[in-house]
This record gives C-alpha cells, structure tokens and sequence, in this order.
C-alpha cells in the first residue's frame, strides 16, 4: 500500500457560539473529508505531548517518527536550510520576525509588509551593523514577514530565550506556543537559560545585536525584529526508510523533509494544481507527504468564518479533485494536523488534533471528520505523532 499523509496546518480548534457552538472543522461542510472518516477509523492525537502548543517543526518531527524531544536543535537552523541559506557547522542560526513597534508595543506579530521592502530593510542592517572581536551578523529575508539571522565568529551557545512573545522554551530546544490575542505585546529581552559564560556571552551579543537594529530601523515601519528558535548545528536524523516525496508550503517543512531524505518539490499555491502533481508523480514515490497551511493563517488572525472557509476549499478543491483519481484500493490515506491554531487565542494551542486513517479495511462508527467525533473512534488517543507514525507501518 501507498500512504497519502495530508496535514492541515493548524486544522484543530475549539468551539464558538457563532459557529452553533461548533468547532470551524465541525462547521465546515466537508464531504470528501467526511466520507474519508465514515469508511475509515478515526481518533485524536496529541502532536508531542499533551500540554504543549507545539510549533510545526517539532509537531512534523513526530509525525515523522522522531522524538523531538531529542532530535531538535532549535527552529533557525531549519528555517535556514529550507530558505537554501548557507550555514557553517558553529554558526548560531535564529528565526526572526520583522515586526513594527510603537511605545513598547507590538503592532503586529505577522505584518502585511511587502517581501521586496524587506528584502532592502535586511541588506540594510547587513551594510550598517558591526561588531568587533570578529564576530559577524547577516540577516537573510526568506518569505512574507520572516527571516533568519546569523550569527558567526565565536563559540556562540543555543540555550538562549527568545525574544518573540509567542513562544517559549519548556524543554531543551522544544518550545510551547503562548496566548497571544488580547494581550500587550511586548519585545522580550533574551536571556541565558544556564550559567555558562558562552549562553551568557550569546544572549549579550544577540541583545545588543537587537538594539542596533532598532536604533537604525526606528524612523522605518518595520522598526524591530523578534528572535526564537535560536540553534548551532542541524538535527542529526536517521533518513526514512521509504521513498518519500514532500510537498510543503513553508521552509522548515522542506528542511526537513531534505533531513529524512525526502525528495522535495515546489508546491504549487493552488489547491487543484498540488492535486494534480501528486497523481503525477505518486507511481515513483511509496509515501507523499502534504502540508496545507490554510486553516493555521486564519487560526493566527483570529477569523473563524475565514478558517472555516479555508478547510472547505481543502475538501473542495484538493481531496474533491484527488480522491475521484486515486486508487483507494492501493493507498492508505492519512489525514491530521501537526497542531491546533484557536482563533480564540490567536495562537498554537495544546488542544488535540483529529486523525483519519483510511486504508480499505479498519473501520469505527464515525460518519464525519471531526474534533468532537473523532473522540469516539477506535485510534482512541494518541499521545504523540510517533504513535500515528508506527500505526501507519503497522498497518
């Protein structure tokens, strides 16, 4: 059999009064997805471990069957190899975002910003900020609002804090996502989290890094930057047994999907065109790996009817046109998401995600796909993405 894993980012959430006290999932009219689940077998799973609101890289680790736990080194490294931006063995790597602030104040965690104005504001702190003692910053523009920063020249630690207030470090290099609608936001100062002179000596650098480019960005709109994920060296993981192709629309999926040894190919932006490149290209691959991020972006700007429209056009335009071409016979299809994105808060949350898995033979009481149903299944509860991952080659 051939598996199909599809994960919509972001896809899980909780209930709101002018849903019908329905989730967005729930909500949605869904048919494809829906018949997937009442022919299939279905149940929830929480990406890492229950309690975490975890970002996509780590969630995509376990989904994968790798323990992030002991495999992640931090989201900046990732961000860089998917973005093909270059990186030496000891070069401490951070994600960024470009972000705007007013008296203290965070305007907007994912601002509307033109890439090519970023791309000049980037060259422009590379041209104008120095330091001494040999030690090298550059910042590369990789899409919409994000970046990745460099930092190169000395013996620089990853166990710093990060300065983005939507996420915190709970356990090595994983992180859990924080409650960001409705609050003031606010620049975080980076911190050492041991007592080492390197952590210390990094966090120094990296906030005074931070503070010249505030001074030099202040009259700009773009005026700050927020830091998170900050990594010296890559993930060593063992590559995947099968032969796998990923399609995936942000750069840390594509890095690491190139980890595991995944043939990676651009995605196509629209739904019906992605559909159609994996029915061309299925017969060389044992396993396709898709991510869709469409619910997440609407998760994030707090628009349930948005989110709700984003996972009726995956039903419409993706699994409506793939699934009347698809030998179901010889293909397992998994669907889940590496997270849920409440519009509640704005943010990741620990919430569980649903699974499907249909592979022609298990099969439960289910008759749609989502949260509430999938409770009732006969995958039960799944603790972490690993446990998916073994089923999937159990089965």
């Amino acid at each position: 059999m051939k598996l199909l894993y599809v994960i919509l980012d972001g896809l899980g959430d909780s209930k709101y009064e002018e849903l019908g006290n329905k989730t967005p999932l729930e909500y949605a009219k869904s048919p494809k997805m829906d018949e997937l689940a009442e022919e299939g077998v279905n149940g929830i799973m929480y990406p890492i471990r229950k309690g975490i609101a975890p970002e996509s890289d780590e969630a995509m680790f376990s989904l994968l069957g790798y323990d992030p736990f002991k495999c992640h080194t931090g989201r900046g490294v990732l961000e860089a190899i998917g973005a093909n931006v270059p990186v030496k063995k000891n070069d401490l790597v951070l994600r960024v975002n470009f972000v705007s602030v007013s008296k203290g104040m965070i305007q907007a965690i994912e601002p509307n910003v033109s890439e090519q104005r970023l791309k000049k504001l980037a060259n422009f702190l590379n041209e104008n900020i120095r330091f001494e003692r040999k030690i090298e910053f550059k910042m590369h523009h990789t899409v919409g609002h994000r970046g990745v920063l460099i930092a190169r020249g000395r013996n620089f630690s990853s166990n710093i804090s990060n300065s983005h207030p939507g996420y915190k470090k709970i356990q090595g290099n994983v992180t859990s996502a924080q409650t960001i609608k409705g609050k003031v936001l606010r620049v975080r100062k980076i911190r050492a989290l041991d007592k080492t002179g390197k952590s210390e000596f990094t966090a120094k650098t990296v906030n005074e890094y931070l503070r010249k480019a505030h001074e030099l960005l202040k009259t700009h709109q773009i005026n700050t930057l927020l830091l998170r994920g900050a990594s010296v060296g890559a993930p060593d993981i063992k590559k995947l047994k099968q032969k796998w192709l990923l399609l995936a629309d942000m750069p840390v999926e594509n890095a690491i999907g190139k980890l595991s040894g995944m043939n990676v190919i651009d995605k196509p932006t629209d739904l019906k065109e992605t559909a159609k490149l994996i029915l061309r290209q299925k017969d060389k691959y044992d396993c396709v790996y898709v991510q869709i991020k469409g619910p997440d972006k609407h998760g994030h700007l707090g628009n349930v009817k948005g989110k709700v429209k984003a996972i009726e056009k995956i039903d419409k335009d993706f699994f409506g046109y793939i699934l009347r071409r698809l030998d179901l016979d010889k293909t397992t299809v998994c669907v889940t998401a590496d997270h849920s994105t409440e519009c509640r808060k704005m943010a990741h949350s620990g919430l569980p995600v649903p699974v499907l898995i249909h592979n022609g033979k298990d099969k439960d009481d289910i008759d749609s796909f989502s949260e509430t149903k999938a409770r009732k299944g006969n995958l039960g509860t799944l603790n972490n993405g690993i446990k998916l991952f073994e089923k999937l080659f159990k089965s």
